[in-house]
């Protein structure tokens, strides 16, 4: 089973023909990277054991913002080392798992006034 949601609007009309109530959900615990702001912005699977989840953390030492990546392997979640392209500000946006040894993030990264696109592949 893979599924990969860009939007709550997606995963909403997705399941929109399912009953679900808030006792079906349940706090995960997930790992932060960093104690100032982080957030994670996508995430897709492509077994129930083999989970990618993507966003951003800001790094006040360094004062930017640098890519997350957490892998669940079906028990837990860790962090993942991914790269940043520049020295300030770089989000990952998007995560598409093709298979187990083949993952895609997309996300922006700027230094300045020069904003380009992110893309990363995991193998």
């Amino acid at each position: 089973m893979k599924i990969a949601c860009a939007s709550a609007f997606v995963l909403f009309t997705l399941f929109a023909g399912h009953s679900a109530r808030a006792a079906d959900w349940e706090i995960v615990a997930s790992p932060s990277a960093g104690r100032q702001a982080n957030s994670l912005s996508s995430v897709a699977a492509v077994a129930d054991n083999d989970v990618w989840a993507v966003g951003w953390a800001y790094n006040q030492s360094l004062g930017a913002y640098r890519t997350v990546t957490e892998h669940w392997n079906g028990t837990r979640w860790s962090l993942v080392r991914s790269p940043n392209a520049t020295n300030g500000y770089n989000f990952l946006n998007g995560v598409a798992v093709v298979a187990a040894n083949d993952v895609w993030t997309v996300g922006q990264a700027a230094n300045g006034n020069t904003y380009n696109t992110l893309v990363e592949h995991w193998n």
